[in-house]
């Protein structure tokens, strides 16, 4: 079977809906003997919800070419409100990359009795600078960050002030470009 028939993409690519509207998982048929396909339902905006991370193994992504940098361009999100009440931090959404690099990762947090600190974390530590709000509604939080390899999980915790604090998150999304795997000739 030819490559062509996958349009070109390789491993931790987001495949396209219209790719895989008519595949049987129980019946694919593979370019290359002993390759293992996993198919995900996305949303309508074809975004993976984070739900779907709970106790994903991505050990096996570490190996895929190529990388990101950050950039305006939208790779994935999860829109939908949380809330968490409590002052130490909890994850709240994630997602697993498939490639390393640098990304934008822009979330939105919001209190309504008291100060809530929003933080990025990579593989259950933090990476990124803690930011607040204190007042209003929602306020929008960037940060580049770079370091990440494939399969890391790129996390969203929040916390409040204190115990009773109810902290409320929106649109995490993950920003980046993809760069080539291979070097320009010489």
């Amino acid at each position: 079977m030819a490559l062509d028939k996958y349009n070109g993409f390789v491993a931790g690519d987001i495949l396209p809906a219209e790719n895989v509207n008519s595949v049987d998982p129980d019946n694919i048929e593979s370019p290359v003997a002993n390759e293992a396909f996993r198919i995900i339902r996305t949303n309508e905006n074809g975004l993976m919800p984070s739900e779907l991370l709970e106790g994903v193994d991505a050990s096996g992504m570490a190996n895929v070419p190529g990388g990101y940098n950050a950039s305006d361009a939208l790779l994935i999100s999860t829109d939908a409100e949380v809330l968490k009440t409590g002052n130490t931090y909890t994850e709240v959404r994630a997602f697993i990359v498939p490639r390393g690099g640098q990304f934008r990762i822009k979330f939105e947090i919001k209190y309504n009795n008291g100060v809530v600190y929003g933080r990025i974390y990579r593989n259950g530590v933090a990476v990124g600078t803690e930011q607040s709000v204190s007042a209003g509604g929602y306020v929008v939080k960037s940060e580049d960050i770079a370091g990440f390899s494939g399969g890391d999980r790129i996390s969203l915790y929040l916390k409040g002030d204190g115990a009773g604090v109810n902290c409320y998150a929106q649109n995490f999304r993950l920003y980046g470009t993809k760069v080539s795997a291979f070097s320009a000739p010489v």
